[in-house]
């Protein structure tokens, strides 16, 4: 798995907004981030990081692939980076 920084003081606009994308997404299929990390073979701690508003910059979208299938869209609508 890539490498994933944390925020100091907060997160970016951008990564903000995929932060809420996911959660809004993961809520309307009623999965817990248990769920949605099982599903998308990530680890808890990585959908409590994007989820949280932590990330230090955008992600690009093949880090944002495995989750992004597990909520059935295109990693392009989470809002990742190109």
């Amino acid at each position: 798995m890539a490498h994933i920084a944390l925020a100091d003081r907060g997160a970016t606009l951008g990564s903000r907004k995929i932060g809420q994308i996911v959660e809004k997404l993961r809520e309307a299929k009623g999965l817990t981030q248990h769920q949605l990390a099982e599903r998308a073979q990530v680890s808890q701690s990585f959908v409590s990081i994007l989820e949280g508003e932590k990330l230090e910059s955008i992600p690009p979208q093949m880090i944002l692939e495995r989750p992004a299938r597990a909520l059935d869209v295109k990693p392009e609508a989470l809002g990742g980076a190109s």
